[in-house]
């Protein structure tokens, strides 16, 4: 019986789980609470430069 050329379903499957698990791990890291924007942006120097931010923790605190 000649061998044939075909996937298996089990390749399937962990390329399925492997980009599954790399979507969940992206969702977790980009997720916070904290949201932060930007005020004001001041050059220091040559090389340096100040962000002057407002930051929230959520709607029982106050900005900051």
């Amino acid at each position: 019986m000649p061998k044939e050329r075909v996937f298996r379903k089990i390749y399937i499957f962990i390329v399925l789980v492997v980009a599954f698990l790399g979507y969940l791990i992206k969702v977790v890291l980009d997720f916070s609470p904290y949201e932060q924007t930007i005020i004001r942006k001041e050059s220091i120097g040559d090389f340096n430069t100040l962000y002057v931010t407002e930051g929230s923790a959520g709607a029982t605190t106050k900005n900051t």
